[in-house]
């Protein structure tokens, strides 16, 4: 895979609650292992944490990872396997979004225009198809009912309690997480400010993918560390689980959360046209 797909894989992973690690005011040094599954996939998410910055790598990017630099608030992708870089601040992804908005509003003229000319028929399986490829043009208007409560319910995993909250969009359940206060896992503060720049870092990008998609993000907003999340389908099935498998607390290596010297810098994608 090229640095763009890996990224976008990153960050829809962090905008759609998969990898269920980047609302968290967990602390460094500490290596956090999560295992995702669904019915054809199983594989680990680490979360590396030291020094103000964090190292993520979801389970389906191999050897490639993301680093979070709370110094200068900004996000690297690395891939090894072509030993290059791309970094990317928050305003580089604010200009990402904002080109893509500008990009679909010029297709969306150019297919309304288009459709005019269409038998009836024609014309109502083109806008269908507009519908489910473009951004919703009416925003706001029609946003989902989105809710998050808070259960009665409580577990316990990897021998740290947690309460489960549920998610629904139109009174459908489609996600459920299992979280925790972070004062229940034990962990060094040290890196506690940094983390929390993180998360806000992730809540701005969330909101300009909003922005771009004119979507509500459905993720939960919960403060705390989500030990198990699960996302369901229409009928009730569960088509992927994540759960914590360990907290460690060795020494990470701070070569680990560095891009290697002889690693090559590559620049921002630019939006087809």
């Amino acid at each position: 895979m090229n640095l763009s797909t890996n990224l976008s894989k990153t960050l829809l992973c962090t905008l759609f609650g998969s990898c269920c690690i980047y609302s968290v005011n967990v602390m460094a040094d500490a290596t956090i292992t999560f295992e995702e599954k669904d019915p054809q996939y199983s594989g680990q998410n680490i979360m590396l944490l030291k020094d103000g910055k964090v190292r993520f790598t979801a389970s389906e990017q191999g050897n490639s990872y993301s680093i979070y630099n709370s110094q200068n608030n900004n996000i690297t992708h690395v891939n090894p396997m072509q030993k290059q870089y791309l970094e990317m601040s928050q305003k580089d992804i604010e200009k990402q979004a904002n080109q893509a908005k500008q990009q679909m509003e010029m297709m969306r003229k150019e297919m309304e225009a288009r459709m005019k000319e269409l038998p009836p028929e024609q014309r109502k399986q083109a806008e269908q198809m507009m519908s489910n490829y473009l951004p919703d043009k009416a925003g706001e208007k029609n946003q989902p009912q989105v809710k998050q409560v808070k259960t009665t319910r409580s577990e316990t995993i990897a021998g740290i309690n947690c309460d489960v909250y549920e998610s629904t969009i139109n009174a459908l359940k489609v996600s459920e997480s299992c979280i925790t206060a972070v004062d229940k896992l034990g962990l060094d503060k040290q890196d506690m400010n940094s983390l929390k720049k993180m998360q806000v870092f992730m809540k701005d990008m969330q909101q300009a993918m909003t922005d771009f998609t004119g979507k509500e993000n459905v993720g939960a907003d919960v403060e705390g560390l989500p030990l198990r999340s699960k996302l369901f389908s229409r009928d009730g099935q569960t088509i992927m689980e994540t759960r914590l498998v360990s907290i460690n607390k060795d020494t990470v290596a701070a070569e680990k959360l560095a891009v290697p010297t002889e690693f090559t810098p590559v620049q921002m994608p630019q939006m087809p046209q």
